[in-house]
C-alpha cells in the first residue's frame, strides 16, 4: 500500500467519519456519540474513495501553501542546510558549515541536494514514517479547510442552522490550523532525519 493510500486510510477516513457524525449530532441537537459518527457518514468504503479523491483534487502546491503559508520555496528542504537543521544534536555544526561553504545555498539548490539524499534512503523506517506523517497532516489540513468552506451548504440545505454552521466551520478551521502545525513539524523532522543520516556518513556521497 502506498504512503498516500495509508494516509487516507489511517488519517483522512476517521476525519471524515468524525465530521459526518458531528454534523448529524449537531443537526438533532445532541452531543456526538460514536454511533452518531457511524450513522452520520457514508459507508467506509465510499468514504475511502472520497479520501483518495480529496488527495488528488487539490494540487500539491496549494496544500503546501496552506501548511507553510509561503507562495514560493515552500518545503523545508529549501532551507535544509541554512536553517532547518541548526541546533539538531545529531548534526554537527561543522558538517553544516562545510556543506554551506562548498555548495550553492540558494533555496532551489538546497532542496535539490536534500532531495537527492532523501531518494537514497526514503525506505528507511524513520524516513518513511516521517514522510507518512507529513503527507497525512498536510492532506488533513487541506480537507478541513475545504470542509469549513463547504459547511455553509448545510444551512442552505436546511440540515443545520447558521449558528450551528458557524460552530462546525470554526471547529474545522481550528483543526486545520492544528494539523497544519503538525504537518510543518513532521516535514522539518523528515528533513532533519535525512541530513542526520548524511552527516553520519550513511548516505553515499556521489550525488
Amino acid at each position: 500500500m502506498s504512503l498516500r493510500a495509508r494516509a487516507a486510510l489511517v488519517y483522512l477516513l476517521p476525519l471524515l467519519l468524525t465530521y459526518g457524525g458531528i454534523v448529524t449530532a449537531v443537526s438533532v441537537g445532541t452531543r456526538p456519540t460514536w454511533s452518531d459518527v457511524i450513522a452520520g457518514a457514508l459507508p467506509a468504503s465510499g468514504l475511502l474513495v472520497l479520501c483518495q479523491l480529496l488527495q488528488d483534487l487539490f494540487p500539491s502546491h496549494l496544500k503546501e501553501i496552506l501548511v507553510f503559508f509561503r507562495l514560493s520555496h515552500r518545503l523545508p528542504g529549501h532551507r535544509a542546510y541554512s536553517e532547518v537543521c541548526r541546533n539538531d544534536p545529531r548534526i554537527p555544526e561543522a558538517f553544516l558549515d562545510e556543506v554551506r561553504a562548498n555548495n550553492d545555498m540558494a533555496p532551489v539548490a538546497q532542496n535539490s541536494r536534500w532531495y537527492a539524499k532523501y531518494r537514497k534512503i526514503h525506505t528507511e523506517p524513520a524516513i518513511e514514517h516521517a514522510n507518512l506523517r507529513f503527507l497525512a497532516w498536510r492532506d488533513g489540513t487541506c480537507t478541513l479547510f475545504a470542509l469549513a468552506l463547504l459547511t455553509p451548504l448545510l444551512a442552505v440545505l436546511s440540515i443545520l442552522d447558521w449558528t450551528e454552521v458557524l460552530y462546525v466551520s470554526m471547529g474545522c478551521i481550528v483543526g486545520a490550523l492544528l494539523m497544519g502545525t503538525a504537518a510543518r513539524n513532521a516535514a522539518c523532522s523528515l528533513v532533519r532525519h535525512v541530513v542526520a543520516f548524511e552527516a553520519a556518513g550513511a548516505i553515499p556521497s556521489n550525488t
